[in-house]
């Protein structure tokens, strides 16, 4: 029997970055919904959460999936979604590009606190800031 732990830490903007989620309670909606989609398509989100322009989400998946596929599936439908439910005057979309990184199990905490704590964080940096730090560029 094989066994994995595969981890990913995932982001990606609105498009534009046009900050949809300013108000907190429209965020959570959607995080919510996205935590019950991933589970449809047999994907573990261990954590969700970002910002006004932004979604941070790590997840665990299974080896016969593949990281973009997954990430095309969750931002598709949940735009589709959001949409639909009318959850913003404007139509929404997501931006097409994101981060993404593996995270390895001894990592988990440390990822899930910095997902956690997103308002906090973005006080003091930006997305593009967060980016380059990420990147290391």
């Amino acid at each position: 029997m094989s066994l994995t732990q595969l981890y990913i830490h995932a982001v990606w903007s609105t498009h534009n970055r046009t900050p949809f989620f300013i108000d907190k309670e429209k965020r959570v909606i959607v995080y919510n919904h996205i935590k019950e989609y991933c589970k449809t398509i047999a994907v573990s989100c261990l954590e969700i959460n970002g910002y006004t322009d932004h979604i941070h989400i790590l997840f665990q998946f299974a080896p016969t999936d593949s990281v973009s596929e997954i990430i095309r599936k969750i931002k598709g439908e949940s735009s589709f979604w959001i949409n639909k439910s009318k959850l913003f005057e404007t139509h929404f979309r997501w931006q097409t590009e994101y981060y993404a990184d593996t995270i390895s199990k001894k990592e988990i905490l440390s990822v899930r606190r910095y997902i956690q704590n997103q308002e906090k964080h973005h006080t003091y940096y930006s997305f593009e800031e967060e980016l380059i730090k990420k990147l290391g560029a």
